[in-house]
């Protein structure tokens, strides 16, 4: 698995990686985020979106709209494309996320 907290792998400012991770720490159902797409894989542009696979057993339809809004609200200057992991049926982009997605969030537990 891919792990990285440095923000310049995505091409993002430290101020934009930071509000990511702020908004993240919010939902306490998050367990995990992967960014994926041309943000993950190197290939992006200066305006590419960010797109976001998020984990955990309590994520909800609820709280993907309640994070896309915050992200909406944000500082970020990008778009924010917000999926739960679990909902996702395109076999294809299961594995893109899988392979090619880079964990780069973790919610910290008691033990850690």
């Amino acid at each position: 698995m891919k792990t990285i907290n440095n923000y310049t792998t995505f091409g993002l400012s430290e101020k934009s990686f930071s509000e990511i991770i702020s908004l993240l720490k919010n939902f306490p159902e998050i367990e995990q985020a992967k960014i994926f797409g041309s943000r993950a894989t190197g290939n992006y542009k200066t305006g590419s979106d960010i797109d976001i696979a998020i984990f955990g057993k309590n994520v909800n339809q609820k709280s993907i709209l309640n994070l896309m809004d915050a992200f909406e609200d944000s500082i970020l200057p990008y778009f924010v494309d917000v999926l739960d992991y679990k909902t996702i049926k395109n076999i294809e982009l299961k594995k893109h996320i899988d392979e090619a997605g880079v964990e780069f969030y973790r919610k910290k537990t008691n033990y850690q």
